[in-house]
C-alpha cells in the first residue's frame, strides 16, 4: 500500500522500496534496485511505468539518525527519455539510476567497483548481509531498514538455473 499521503503523486506502490548506492572507477553515483519500483509490483504481466520521480530519504546526521532529509530526482529528462538502465529481460528485475547528489552532505556507504571484482572470493554457504524494506517496514524515527544475516545459497558466479541471479536465505 502507497503511505497515506502519497498517494496519486506517481509514487511507487511499493513505495518503500530497497537499494544501494554504487560508486564506479570514475567516482560517478548510482542507485541500484528493482525494476519493480518503477514498473509496479505487477511489472511481469504489465510493463508499465508507475512513477515519474524517485524520492530518497537520507540521513543528514550520523550521531542524530532522526535528522533526515528528502532527495528528490526526476526519472525522464526534459525530453521525457529514461535516465535510468535496465536490462532487457524483464525478468532481471534491476535498474540502475545515474544519481547527483552531494555524498559529504549525507551519511551514505557506497559498494565501490572492486567489491565486484572479488566475486571468486565468494563461496558458497558464506555469510551474508541483507539489508531492506520488507512490506515497507523500517524504523520510521530513526529512518533505518531491517538487516538480517543469512547464507549464500548457491554460488555467485555462477547462474542459478540458467538465470542470471543468485540465491540467500
Amino acid at each position: 500500500p502507497v503511505p497515506e499521503g502519497l498517494g496519486g503523486n506517481g509514487v511507487s506502490a511499493c513505495a518503500t522500496c530497497d537499494g544501494f548506492f554504487y560508486k564506479d572507477k570514475e567516482n560517478k553515483l548510482f542507485l541500484i534496485t528493482n525494476k519493480h519500483v518503477i514498473y509496479g509490483d505487477k511489472f511481469f504481466e504489465n510493463p508499465t511505468i508507475e512513477i515519474n520521480k524517485f524520492r530518497l530519504f537520507l540521513h543528514l546526521n550520523a550521531n542524530d539518525l532522526e535528522k533526515n532529509e528528502y532527495l528528490d530526482f526526476n526519472l525522464f529528462d526534459e525530453n521525457n527519455n529514461k535516465k535510468w538502465f535496465e536490462h532487457s529481460d524483464m525478468n532481471v528485475d534491476v535498474i540502475i539510476l545515474p544519481i547527483k547528489l552531494d555524498i559529504n552532505k549525507f551519511v551514505i556507504a557506497t559498494i565501490d567497483y572492486f567489491f565486484f571484482d572479488c566475486k571468486n572470493l565468494i563461496i558458497n554457504f558464506e555469510k551474508i548481509f541483507v539489508i531492506g524494506y520488507p512490506y515497507g517496514w523500517f524504523d520510521k524515527i530513526n529512518n533505518l531498514p531491517i538487516t538480517r544475516i543469512g547464507l549464500l545459497s548457491s554460488p555467485f558466479d555462477v547462474d542459478f538455473s540458467k538465470q542470471p541471479i543468485m540465491l540467500g536465505d
